[in-house]
């Protein structure tokens, strides 16, 4: 019993006074998460001739800027939730220094990296289920109306297309950033 509470406090302790060893990186990350990743997907998209995302027509079909900051927020916000669930803003996560650098830098970056984006991943999720919640009344499920069902599938587009362009950009940045701070 003790012991769950000790880990109890330590998790809450992440969220409730975490350590930041660079406040830059914080930034960097909201603008990694929240503007390139989001502008990425709708470049793409547009270029390949595949169909936007469908919260990118919240304004119209030709305006592209306000959604994708709109969603972007979303984004950078479970991104920056994930990020202190795996303790990536504290120094050991993204800093190895020559000539000592860790030798498993890459192996430690990678694996941080995909516990916050697991962790991301699940906000994401729970706010999409609270949107949809607030969207129908109830908690919808595939099989309940048509128009529920349409709306499931096109939030799991979003999902699943958001996910896959969030964790190919962050990984990519977090992966750099380690190699960078060789350079230091």
């Amino acid at each position: 019993m003790e012991n769950g509470r000790a880990i109890g406090r330590t998790v809450v302790a992440r969220f409730a006074s975490p350590i930041v060893d660079d406040q830059g990186l914080i930034i960097a990350d909201a603008l990694v998460a929240g503007i390139v990743a989001p502008g990425l997907e709708i470049i793409t998209c547009t270029l390949t001739g595949f169909p936007l995302p469908s919260w990118s027509a919240v304004f119209g079909a030709r305006r592209l800027v306000a959604p994708t900051l709109l969603r972007g927020a979303t984004l950078s916000t479970c991104w920056f939730g994930g990020a202190l669930s795996a303790r990536l803003y504290a120094r050991d996560a993204y800093d190895f220094p020559p000539p000592n650098g860790a030798d498993d830098r890459f192996a430690v970056t990678f694996k941080r990296t995909l516990q916050a984006g697991a962790f991301a991943t699940a906000l994401l999720i729970f706010s999409t289920q609270l949107r949809l919640l607030l969207t129908f009344g109830f908690w919808p499920q595939l099989g309940d109306s048509p128009a529920s069902d349409a709306e499931i599938l096109r939030q799991f587009s979003d999902l699943a297309r958001d996910g896959l362009t969030e964790a190919l950009v962050l990984m990519s940045w977090r992966l750099t950033r380690t190699e960078l701070s060789r350079l230091d």
